[in-house]
């Protein structure tokens, strides 16, 4: 099961580089994390992170811009439409991973398996907006993402709350991509936790010290 950061901004590179995450991005995420700044300033900004990956979005094949780009850290994404499909082969025949990303249907999936991507993103919330059942589809796509081996993995985007990722996880996906606030929000122990963790810290303290006093 992985795990990815979904932004840019210098606290989701934080929160990656920390916990050893991959980053996740498209054109409306960049806009937003990193206002005024440009496409090469963000790549070289995410290329220096210290991230397993990222999941960058492009619209076409522009030699500027691909050159900027380290194909063992950077995954292509892009929009799984027709007119993007040849995109998908000149990006691997470029020695790049590719994801097709706003997949919503069992034909796009196949169309996926099929052209040899690598990943597939499901958009979770935003499938449920535009009147899907995303639970349902998801289970759909895992089970044809099964019968192909696995591949193309499927990762699960547009989470917007914990209990639409223990969906996700209930269909049987394995990736998934949170935003920094949710992703903050998991880490945060309740007073349940946080009242088990000070009394474990008041007894360690009485061990040692009955420990010391022992060597004494």
């Amino acid at each position: 099961m992985k795990f990815y950061i979904d932004g840019c901004n210098e606290r989701a590179i934080e929160l990656a580089e920390k916990f050893n995450l991959g980053i996740t991005t498209n054109p409306s995420i960049i806009l937003r994390d990193r206002t005024a700044e440009s496409l090469e300033e963000v790549i070289r900004r995410l290329g220096n992170a210290n991230v397993p990956q990222v999941f960058i979005h492009l619209e076409g094949f522009e030699r500027k811009i691909v050159d900027l780009l380290e194909p063992s850290k950077f995954v292509i994404k892009l929009s799984w439409i027709e007119e993007k499909h040849d995109l998908a082969f000149r990006f691997r025949e470029a020695g790049f991973r590719v994801c097709a990303t706003a997949v919503y249907t069992p034909q796009q999936f196949l169309t996926s398996a099929i052209l040899g991507v690598d990943y597939t993103a499901f958009y979770f919330d935003r499938s449920k907006r535009k009147g899907f059942d995303p639970r349902g589809m998801l289970s759909q796509l895992v089970s044809l993402s099964n019968r192909f081996a696995g591949k193309p993995a499927i990762v699960v985007a547009s989470l917007k709350n914990f209990e639409q990722l223990r969906e996700a996880i209930d269909s049987g996906a394995n990736h998934f991509t949170l935003p920094v606030e949710l992703f903050e929000q998991l880490l945060r122990e309740d007073e349940v936790a946080r009242n088990d963790a000070c009394e474990f810290q008041k007894n360690f303290e009485k061990l040692v010290q009955q420990t010391l006093r022992s060597q004494g």
